[in-house]
């Protein structure tokens, strides 16, 4: 059962994620052919960090309007630690 289990999520996992697999290994190939690795490696993470940042900018976002907004409403600075997301 458990391995029947494990092979359906590998299945899956290969048709949702087979497409990207395969133009990530086309154009690493293309680039490798080129000589231009070191390009294909800085535009990859370049993608990654602007993913994350991007991420974490609208994951923080509602927080701090949140904090503004009860700092408006009640006239008074909120605790740091309610600003970073994390309870008091």
């Amino acid at each position: 059962m458990r391995g029947r289990l494990l092979l359906i999520l590998l299945f899956l996992l290969a048709v949702f994620l087979g497409g990207e697999g395969i133009s990530f290994y086309t154009d690493w190939l293309w680039f490798r052919e080129v000589g231009y690795q070191t390009i294909f490696a800085r535009i990859l993470t370049t993608q990654i960090l602007l993913s994350a940042s991007f991420g974490l900018a609208t994951t923080s976002t509602p927080n701090c309007a949140r904090c503004l907004i009860s700092a408006s409403m009640t006239r008074r600075i909120p605790p740091l630690s309610a600003c970073a997301g994390t309870p008091t």
